[in-house]
């Protein structure tokens, strides 16, 4: 019997869930991207000149509090963060200088090594032509 896209899809979706903390690729390239259910992290070459450094920030990286929404690093030491401001499709972006990990309760751990990474959120676009964040 054939297995059909959805099947596909909700097989793998159960894989993501049970699988072990992954690393951010060691040969990644600028530009390049993992995904943490809604969320996205890039590796980017610098922070970009419209971010504002900030002195105190949520060690969660998306809004929200349900339990999808828990994108949590595991420790501000050796992080610095950057925002933008009023935009809800750009989180932050934020320079490591130690190793960390993003931990989810769902979709498994990511661990970051040293660098500049940009937080995004995955959008949707209605028959309206809205724009909205997508949540977990």
């Amino acid at each position: 019997m054939k297995t059909t896209i959805a099947e596909t899809v909700e097989r793998d979706a159960r894989k993501v869930a049970k699988r072990k903390t992954q690393m951010f690729p060691a040969g990644a390239s600028l530009g390049d991207s993992v995904r943490q259910g809604d969320v996205y992290v890039t590796l980017l070459p610098k922070v970009p000149d419209d971010f504002k450094k900030q002195t105190e920030w949520n060690l969660q990286l998306a809004p929200g509090t349900t339990q999808g929404s828990r994108h949590i690093l595991d420790s501000p030491k050796g992080v610095t963060c950057y925002t933008l401001a009023d935009n809800e499709f750009t989180g932050p972006v934020l320079v490591l200088t130690q190793t960390r990990e993003l931990t989810h309760p769902e979709h498994g751990n990511w661990v970051l090594s040293p660098g500049t990474y940009g937080i995004s959120y995955q959008r949707t676009q209605d028959a309206l032509d809205q724009r909205r964040r997508v949540t977990d």
